[in-house]
């Protein structure tokens, strides 16, 4: 399932798998108040939900929709991926990177540009600030704010005052644009869901199983490099993006754990969160 556009008060979603009983799918994903329509379209494989996002948030809809095709897909586990369109490295970006490689060359003892390695190094310094401010009005104009990697500017100006240009250059680059390298960020999580019905209380319950799927390689290296040069930069931004964990979390907050159920208003969704 793949989060394709989303507004608030809509949102589309595509399936890998469409639901078998679609009518089924679709009253079970409405039976909340504040969703106004579900449209499931079997040519593209797409959920389209419009909601009252004061009513309730995009994630709980999510959730919603993977219990809803868990359970019908024999409590199978649905994967939810978001992926986020970022500006990758432009032309500007990878001069930087190559003026970066030219200083340090510059520095080694066996080549020829030793003579003027200040030059070099100042020519990385302020081609990579250029570069990074670029990034930062970039992300401005794709999503309305910058990455909280920019700010990674303060700290190479502030280097440069001190003439300590060629390292604050080099963590700066790689702190800024290491994790867009591949044009597109992915925000992956898996839902499972279980049902029981008890006849004593007459109502359904759901156990959801919420977990991260974020990949060995983003877990280790992107989070890892990433948390490594921001302790030498020692800068901490308030600038924070929410993933859809986060998101399912704060919704799971809200509701001390348990959400309406799909049949039935009385019957209830536990959630379990693994990170």
């Amino acid at each position: 399932m793949n989060i394709i556009h989303q507004l608030p008060g809509r949102v589309r979603l595509s399936l890998s798998m469409p639901p078998r009983r679609i009518k089924k799918f679709e009253t079970e994903v409405l039976g909340h108040n504040g969703i106004h329509s579900v449209k499931f379209s079997p040519v593209t494989r797409s959920v389209l939900v419009y909601y009252n996002p004061i009513e309730i948030e995009m994630s709980e809809i999510i959730i919603r929709i993977g219990t809803a095709l868990s359970i019908e897909y024999n409590m199978c586990s649905v994967y939810v991926e978001n992926k986020k369109q970022n500006v990758g490295v432009s032309l500007i970006d990878n001069y930087a990177l190559v003026a970066l490689m030219a200083a340090w060359i510059g520095r080694s003892s066996w080549a020829p540009l030793t003579n003027i390695s200040n030059l070099l190094d100042w020519n990385a310094g302020v081609s990579t600030l250029a570069a990074v401010v670029n990034h930062g009005i970039s992300e401005i104009k794709l999503s309305g704010t910058p990455d909280p990697e920019v700010v990674t500017a303060i700290y190479l100006v502030n280097s440069m005052l001190k003439n300590q240009f060629l390292g604050a250059s080099t963590i700066t680059w790689i702190s800024t644009f290491i994790r867009h390298l591949t044009g597109e960020e992915s925000d992956r999580i898996s839902i499972q869901a279980y049902q029981a019905f008890s006849q004593e209380e007459n109502r359904m319950y759901y156990d959801v199983a919420v977990k991260s799927e974020e990949t060995l390689y983003h877990k280790s290296f992107i989070k890892i490099a990433g948390n490594f040069l921001r302790k030498y930069v020692g800068i901490r931004s308030s600038m924070k993006v929410t993933s859809l964990l986060n998101q399912i979390k704060n919704v799971s907050n809200k509701h001390g754990d348990a959400l309406e159920g799909l049949t039935s208003n009385k019957d209830i969704i536990f959630l379990r969160l693994e990170f």
